[in-house]
């Protein structure tokens, strides 16, 4: 399910803001600014709804990418058995 949400988030939230970020082809950069832009949007509509902070919603990308990364090396330490929580294998 962990990696379900990844393979959502990371093409929504984070793949259009590096697109409009690194690109040098402008139409790639508006559709990679249309995407970061639809996506954060999308968030802060949600935020509004349920009372957090909208100006969060900017992060989302930083937000997607952090939990992908956690997630990722937190498979690849379960798969070598250094897996730990408080001190104890899990």
């Amino acid at each position: 399910l962990v990696t379900g949400v990844q393979t959502c988030a990371l093409p929504i939230y984070v793949v259009p803001l590096a697109v409009a970020l690194v690109t040098r082809d402008r139409a790639a950069r508006r559709w990679g600014i249309a995407g970061y832009a639809a996506a954060v949007a999308s968030r802060a509509l949600v935020a509004r709804r349920t009372g957090e902070p909208v100006g969060d919603s900017l992060l989302m990308p930083a937000s997607a990418a952090a939990f992908a990364t956690l997630t990722g090396a937190s498979l690849v330490r379960r798969r070598r058995g250094r897996l730990q929580w408080k001190g104890r294998t899990v």
